[in-house]
């Protein structure tokens, strides 16, 4: 009996123990590997999970006997869903586990939800999506990025080194998409509390020299320009904020030709102005200029 194992090397993926303990063995099938079960064991490597060794094979005795001796986990694999004795398979449904493939159940099982992972949960569902069938990525979509990391002969030693550096690629990008989303949450709750002020028709906030810098397209909304200071450039920072989420459109443009200013985009979205008397005076077309008290 061949049972294929590739070492996940957790020092290098930065994993910490913690998580499901025990549970450092992952079975997934062999041959042709798709975005869902690499997705999903990314997904329990990034959140902490312990993984040592992933297991690649489709003999029903080693699956069996995985299942009866092993407190590893089986993913994509195994024809049963039952998270409490860590098998995670959604091909005995054709809709899946309430719709969703490998990466869907092991994003529900970690408690990932949209609230503070958007952009995590985005690529999930897509994934999911065209695994089950329901809808068909794009090319160049990291479904079919992680497809190409296949070769010819699936089932051969190559692939197995293929697995392994799709599953290390998808480690990282998912990690960087996690710590995003988590940095754009906090963000959030910042933006949330931000006092905006009318100042000559135009809404502002300003944000103190020591608060973090957070881009005026989160401000979407809720002001028209965003005040921050650059500490790099040891000036301020005027940004206009979009109209609403998503686009580029703002209710303001910046002209050159303010006070203290050092650099103002040609497109008028940004300004960069020295503080005159404890006020930056940005012109705003169609305004004129706007004097807004800042910090000394």
């Amino acid at each position: 009996m061949l049972v294929t194992n590739n070492e996940i090397k957790n020092d290098e993926l930065r994993v910490v123990n913690s998580g499901i303990a025990g549970k450092g063995v992952v079975l997934t099938h062999n041959g042709v590997f798709h975005a869902d079960e690499i997705v999903a064991i990314s997904l329990l490597i990034i959140f902490g999970v312990m993984i040592n060794t992933v297991i690649r094979s489709r003999d029903n005795d080693v699956i069996e006997e995985f299942k009866t001796s092993s407190e590893g986990l089986l993913i994509d694999i195994g024809g049963e869903y039952d998270p409490f004795n860590g098998c995670f398979d959604h091909h005995f449904s054709r809709e899946g586990i309430n719709g969703k493939a490998s990466a869907g159940i092991i994003a529900q099982m970690l408690q990932v939800h949209e609230d503070k992972y958007p952009s995590l949960v985005k690529l999930i569902n897509e994934v999911d999506s065209q695994d089950i069938g329901v809808k068909l990525n794009e090319p160049n979509h990291f479904s079919n990025i992680i497809k190409s990391f296949n070769i010819i002969t699936p089932f051969g030693e190559d692939n197995n080194k293929a697995f392994e550096e799709a599953l290390r690629f998808t480690v990282r990008y998912l990690l960087n998409l996690k710590l995003q989303d988590e940095a754009d949450y906090l963000d959030k709750m910042e933006v949330e509390k931000a006092n905006v002020r009318e100042i000559s028709g135009v809404n502002v906030v300003v944000r103190g020299k020591d608060a973090k810098f957070i881009m005026a397209a989160k401000f979407a909304g809720k002001a028209d320009l965003v005040i921050s200071y650059d500490k790099q450039q040891n000036c301020w920072s005027v940004q206009t904020a979009p109209i609403e989420s998503g686009s580029f459109a703002s209710k303001y443009k910046l002209v050159k030709g303010a006070k203290g200013e050092v650099f103002t985009h040609p497109a008028g979205f940004i300004s960069k102005l020295k503080d005159v008397d404890g006020y930056v005076c940005p012109i705003v077309e169609g305004v004129g200029e706007v004097k807004i008290p800042v910090e000394e």
